[in-house]
């Protein structure tokens, strides 16, 4: 009796050891989920606060100096010609996980890692702003199919520069603007904004919407390209009615 007695209290302390290990690292995912998101929030205000043709070589460099670390700068950054990348990568996406299957790395997902990269690439020629990206992807968790979990990339962007619709068949009625639904992805769901840097601004800050709350979504994580822009895929809906009349 005292031996089972001794056995029970072992495997108890065992168990209590083991959830408070499982909840120690469900608070850290969350912690940095939740830290990375309002990085990524900043950033995205950042950017839309950007004009091109307007915000000169001084406003752009000194947004750059501001993040510090996470500013990757070219080879030469000079008023007439200087470009650089805000960018990071949270634990999941940035490191090597050896070992880690896919099947534990969706597990790692249901327990509320969302892997995610957030960066912003902006270019100056001659003195003023002249091209500005800004781009997220997240880890959604995805279906079971042919023994392992295929969980996938959900990407969203926004971008303008000159030029940047040359290549579209837009008519000539339509503004100078276009939502992408990006082909060639194999395991991820891509949307994006792209415009010219005529487009009336109010129109930017309607297309230029992230929802960055898939960044820490848990019970309820982003799927779809309307979870992470919404304006933009109300936008597609829109333009794939006008092609079926």
């Amino acid at each position: 009796m005292n031996l089972l007695r001794r056995l029970g209290r072992a495997v108890l302390a065992i168990l209590l050891r083991a959830c408070v290990v499982v909840t120690l690292l469900l608070a850290a995912i969350q912690i940095e989920q939740h830290v990375l998101r309002r990085r990524a929030e900043r950033l995205l205000s950042d950017v839309r606060s950007l004009r091109i043709y307007k915000t000169t070589f001084g406003d752009v460099r000194s947004l750059g100096r501001r993040w510090g670390t996470l500013t990757h700068w070219g080879k030469a950054c000079t008023p007439q010609s200087c470009g650089f990348e805000i960018l990071w990568a949270d634990f999941f996406s940035s490191r090597s996980l050896w070992g880690v299957t896919p099947n534990m790395y969706h597990w790692l997902i249901l327990a509320g890692a969302r892997p995610q990269q957030v960066f912003a690439d902006l270019q100056v020629e001659n003195g003023l702003l002249t091209s500005e990206y800004f781009h997220v992807t997240v880890g959604a968790p995805g279906s079971w199919d042919s023994g392992q979990w295929w969980d996938y990339g959900l990407i969203g962007s926004a971008g303008a520069a000159p030029n940047i619709l040359k290549d579209r068949q837009l008519p000539p009625e339509h503004p100078p603007y276009a939502v992408t639904m990006p082909s060639g992805c194999e395991i991820c769901k891509a949307i994006g904004f792209v415009f010219d840097p005529s487009l009336d601004p109010a129109t930017v800050d309607h297309f230029m919407q992230f929802d960055l709350s898939c960044l820490t979504r848990w019970i309820h994580p982003c799927l779809t390209e309307a979870d992470i822009m919404p304006n933009a895929w109300a936008q597609v809906e829109v333009d794939r009615r006008s092609a079926r009349h």
